[in-house]
């Protein structure tokens, strides 16, 4: 979970797609960024990628971005295969279809 602004912060362009929006807020739109290495590994980098759902802990997200080849995340040697928006938390803290 981040920030709305994580990847601008950091610098990071994206390899297709967007970023969140700053404007994310409670009840907003559940989106998630996945990992280049994800989008190899899951997707095959199909473009289609972007807009198609993810589900995490029994909610479904929309994929809006994939991130920079070379771009793990923040806190390395962790490496993640996707980021959702901070705002998210309260949702995915319940238990699944809560």
């Amino acid at each position: 979970m981040v920030s709305g602004n994580y990847f601008r912060t950091l610098g990071v362009t994206l390899a297709a797609g967007r970023d969140f929006l700053e404007e994310g807020v409670p009840g907003g739109e559940r989106v998630a960024v996945i990992s280049y290495r994800y989008w190899e590994r899951r997707w095959h980098c199909a473009p289609e990628v972007i807009g198609k759902p993810v589900m995490i802990n029994g909610h479904s997200f929309v994929i809006v971005g994939v991130a920079a080849p070379r771009f793990r995340g923040a806190f390395l040697p962790t490496a993640y295969d996707l980021w959702i928006p901070l705002h998210t938390r309260p949702l995915i803290n319940n238990l699944p279809g809560d």
